[in-house]
C-alpha cells in the first residue's frame, strides 16, 4: 500500500471487495504554519499477530506532508504486508511510532 492508496497483491492472491486495503490518514494540527514534514517509522519492521500467528509489515511510506499556513496536515501512508498465505481473516495487532520532525 503506497501513501497514494494504490496497492498490489501477490501472483495468486486475490481480494474480495470487503478486503479492500486502505491507507493510513492522520490529521495533524498545531504544528508551525507553511513547514515542510519528515516522516520516520520506528521500528522499520514489525510483527503483527492475531488470528493465525503473526504477519510481518515493512517498507513504511508517508506523503511528506507540509503545514498550511494554519499549522495544520495531513498524513497519509503506507506499508508492505507479508504473509505466509494461511493467515485467516482477523484482528491483528502491532505497534509503530510515527515521528513527525519540522
Amino acid at each position: 500500500m503506497s501513501p497514494d492508496g494504490t496497492y498490489n497483491t501477490g501472483i495468486g492472491i486475490v481480494m474480495s471487495p470487503m478486503d479492500t486495503p486502505r491507507r493510513a490518514q492522520y490529521a495533524l494540527a498545531g504544528m508551525p504554519p507553511s513547514q515542510p514534514l519528515t516522516i520516520t517509522f520506528e521500528p522499520t519492521s514489525t510483527s503483527i499477530t492475531g488470528g493465525s500467528g503473526s504477519m510481518t509489515v515493512n517498507n513504511f511510506q508517508s506523503n511528506n506532508p507540509s503545514t498550511d499556513p494554519s499549522g495544520n496536515a495531513t498524513l497519509y501512508f503506507g506499508a508492505t504486508l507479508t504473509t505466509t498465505g494461511s493467515s485467516i481473516s482477523a484482528n491483528y495487532d502491532g505497534d509503530i511510532s510515527i515521528i513527525i520532525d519540522f
